[in-house]
């Protein structure tokens, strides 16, 4: 006979562990603490019912610790995508909720026990997901230098003409940026042109610029 099936609805600060039988009639369900502590609750509870397979819905985001935690403990662990557990609860007309979706997961898994392992990358290679949050960390810095230099190209647009006739049109915005330096704050101009010049030249020296 097929063991029961377990299923997790994980969220920010909670996860919901769900079983359900070889039929697909759920046995229990129980919220955690997305700790450590919570982790260890949980594989508690699908031991008592001899789960072998567990479904994690979202197993490279909120559900990563947990999926970690249960491929550690030896279960076999399974991505459940967002569609085949939402299929489960439309097709038996249920309201969306933290316990329907984890049994929902479960479900899913019973219904399909080839789906592919969980998506956390801590679980197969540990260099790797170092690598993965190396690369993360990088597109972040690349995005927020991105905007950055829009809305710094957006104020030298905005500049008088009394300072913008002192730089060029030419080159990188950061290039455009770094002739502001040489720009007497105390140019005879605007409030908010004075304003815009300071501000501007402050923002030369930050680290945002120095991305390569």
């Amino acid at each position: 006979m097929t063991p029961p099936v377990g299923g997790i609805d994980p969220h920010q600060d909670t996860f919901t562990a769900g079983i359900v039988d070889h039929r697909g009639v759920e046995i229990t369900h129980e919220t955690f603490d997305n700790t450590a502590a919570g982790y260890g609750a949980a594989v508690d509870l699908l031991d008592a019912h001899a789960v072998c397979q567990v479904g994690v819905e979202g197993s490279a985001k909120w559900g990563a610790h947990v999926a970690i935690a249960l491929t550690a403990a030896g279960f076999d662990a399974r991505e459940v995508p967002a569609s085949r557990s939402a299929a489960q609860r439309r097709s038996r007309q249920l309201g969306k909720t933290d316990a329907v979706d984890a049994v929902a997961s479960a479900r899913a898994l019973l219904a399909e026990p080839t789906l592919g392992p969980v998506q956390t990358l801590e679980v197969y290679d540990p260099a790797v997901a170092e690598i993965e949050a190396v690369l993360e960390h990088r597109r972040a810095l690349v995005a927020a230098r991105t905007l950055g230099l829009h809305h710094v190209a957006d104020q030298i647009s905005k500049l008088p003409t009394e300072i913008r006739d002192q730089l060029t049109t030419n080159g990188k915005i950061e290039a455009r940026l770094r002739r502001l330096e040489h720009i007497d704050p105390d140019t005879d101009t605007t409030p908010a042109g004075k304003y815009r010049l300071e501000w501007l030249q402050a923002f030369i020296g930050q680290d945002v610029l120095r991305l390569t």
